[in-house]
């Protein structure tokens, strides 16, 4: 690790958190080889990967393929240093408070009852602190939004949703992105909370709009990107590649390179 990763003041932005789906594996199901265009980004930052949901399977199929820094999942619970679980992160991510179960059973059950004949089932995995809600019957856009604002009033998040399950899974916002990177910061030996001009998100698919949300400094995104994390990325004043997929994320890495010392990367 060079020395400017400790020195907040000498480049913009000192962590990229990424997500992966569209991005790092296209729509093929495969990796392209994009070694060259994430060590590019690691001359001048960290670089975290950041994955849906609540299991690890994907973190690990791909773990050794992509130059990393830090993965963890987007609600935060879980954070990996280089290519191992953090018990300690994980353990202290995991202690929810009595207040915070009781505002999730209450919202559970505010659910249920909202769909009383209709068939709602919810399950907790209780040592990943995941509440999994299957509905009857698709949700649209508007009903999306209000769970998510209802869950935000809980003390929840909806950290994924599979829309031909009629799937939400919710997680407590104890964690979160944000602690998620103060973790990272102080591993680096930083006192201080970062910047926002020090932090970049992208990430195209609907599973990563908490991290972008999460994220306070600049945000891109790709062309084929899901509808709403475009608008999303363009409200905060993001940056949209021209270009779809893996490709997007090669340009995208070019529109970040020139704010290095060395650079912009070649095509």
């Amino acid at each position: 690790m060079t020395s400017h990763h400790n020195d907040l003041e000498d480049t913009v932005p000192q962590l990229i958190c990424s997500g992966v789906d569209g991005l790092l594996v296209d729509d093929k199901g495969f990796l392209p080889d994009l070694d060259n265009f994430v060590r590019e980004l690691q001359k001048g930052a960290l670089f975290s990967l950041v994955f849906p949901g609540s299991d690890e399977t994907q973190y690990h199929q791909i773990k050794d393929l992509t130059p990393h820094n830090y993965a963890f999942l987007a609600q935060g619970t879980i954070i990996t240093d280089g290519q191992e679980v953090n018990p300690a992160w994980q353990s202290a991510m995991l202690s929810v408070s009595p207040t915070d179960i009781m505002a999730k059973n209450n919202y559970l059950a505010h659910l249920t009852s909202q769909y009383s004949g209709g068939g709602v089932s919810t399950n907790e995995i209780p040592s990943q602190h995941l509440y999994t809600v299957s509905f009857p019957e698709r949700l649209q856009a508007t009903e999306i939004n209000r769970l998510q604002s209802e869950a935000d009033q809980a003390g929840l998040q909806i950290t994924d949703y599979h829309n031909g399950e009629h799937v939400v899974h919710f997680f407590s916002k104890q964690g979160g992105i944000a602690n998620a990177i103060n973790h990272i910061w102080h591993t680096q030996g930083c006192t201080e909370v970062p910047r926002p001009e020090q932090v970049f998100g992208i990430g195209c698919e609907l599973h990563d709009l908490p991290m972008l949300k999460g994220i306070e400094g600049k945000l891109f995104t790709v062309e084929n990107a899901h509808s709403d994390v475009k608008s999303y990325v363009a409200s905060r004043d993001g940056y949209v590649s021209p270009r779809s997929h893996t490709d997007g994320f090669k340009e995208i890495v070019n529109y970040i390179k020139p704010m290095f010392p060395d650079g912009q990367l070649e095509d």
